[in-house]
């Protein structure tokens, strides 16, 4: 239990530190900046892009920490996973993006605002999608390997510095917003890449296609347990995002204000969130490591410890076994949530 209260621990600080540099950044920098519309577009292209990567990557997050132990072998990069998770993810990148980007006409009707502004920075989106997509499945292969840290400190610590950065040049020598969305979008890109440069300096980032396994019997046990937990990850990340979505959509002319003005009041409610999140990160890999050995002491350890200080997390139910399994088991795990915008 000392690496999940270690890490535990690690990324509730970490959570608090970056919702501190979003209390700035939302709450004091962004509506005094920006106009109210201007900063409602960053909201809202944020969400949009969240809602689309969760949809595109169809539950692999949560399915590549339930099976990395039956693809763990370290001597032979982990049997091609992350080649394939590449593979998967720059294609189901690409389908998201074709398919906001011929709807980018409609979308900039339905968001009609009195400055056009969706209309005119809209395609912005597509690169947000491309680097959430790619975090998404990294950060889950990440903390398959039980690195929760790294990714939980480049999201809620580098991603706010570099905004706060940002925002602070705007303030301080004005550039055509235009060019501040373009820095805006390039800073999740980066966050992206600097994740990928992690594994890469830590060994991990091997590609290994040419050991890549995936036997039948696998396939359909993960099938299954994608099928099962994709709807219950798109149901919460809907329900996280798709208000501002809707404000947007539905208020006219003023939506993307109302939007800004929502997106202040709506951050207050993250704070009570960031324990759980942060616990959820480091026990979901070993309870993926006891299912697969059927070490019941060990999960109702978790379960227990973990509740002590949480309630019980919500947990997503699939009967298939992987096929290095002895025996089938029921395999639990909470469904990971995104952290908040």
């Amino acid at each position: 239990m000392g690496i999940l209260a270690r890490q535990a621990t690690l990324n509730t600080l970490l959570a608090y530190v970056g919702i501190t540099l979003g209390f700035v950044n939302v709450v004091l920098l962004y509506p005094k900046v920006l106009e109210a519309d201007q900063f409602g577009l960053t909201r809202l292209l944020l969400s949009i892009a969240i809602m689309t990567a969760q949809v595109a990557q169809l539950g692999a997050e949560n399915t590549v920490i339930r099976y990395f132990p039956y693809f763990r072998s370290p001597e032979r990069a982990h049997r091609g996973l992350l080649g394939m998770l590449l593979l998967f993810g720059t294609a189901m990148a690409l389908l998201a993006m074709l398919v906001l980007g011929l709807m980018h006409s409609v979308l900039s009707d339905v968001f009609a605002d009195r400055n056009a502004l969706y209309g005119t920075h809209g395609l912005l989106v597509l690169p947000l999608v491309l680097a959430e997509v790619f975090f998404i499945l990294l950060r889950s292969y990440s903390r398959s390997l039980r690195r929760t840290v790294q990714p939980t400190f480049i999201r809620e610590f580098v991603l706010r510095v570099l905004q706060t950065l940002l925002i602070a040049v705007q303030a301080w020598k004005p550039m055509p917003f235009a060019t501040f969305m373009v820095f805006y979008t390039v800073i999740f890109l980066v966050c992206t890449l600097a994740l990928m440069v992690d594994l890469a300096r830590s060994g991990h980032f091997r590609i290994g296609w040419k050991h890549r396994w995936m036997p039948r019997r696998l396939r359909l046990s993960m099938g299954t347990y994608t099928f099962y937990t994709f709807w219950g990850s798109v149901a919460g990340i809907v329900l996280g995002n798709m208000d501002q979505f809707m404000i947007g959509a539905l208020l006219g002319k003023e939506a993307l204000s109302q939007v800004a003005h929502y997106a202040v009041a709506f951050y207050f409610g993250s704070v009570i969130a960031a324990p759980g999140r942060a616990l959820l990160q480091a026990a979901a890999p070993l309870l993926a490591d006891a299912w697969k050995q059927n070490d019941w002491s060990t999960i109702a350890m978790l379960y227990r410890r973990s509740a002590l200080v949480q309630p019980a997390p919500r947990v997503s139910c699939s009967f298939s076994s992987g096929q290095q399994s002895t025996t089938s088991s029921p395999c639990c795990l909470p469904t990971t949530q995104t952290p908040q915008k």
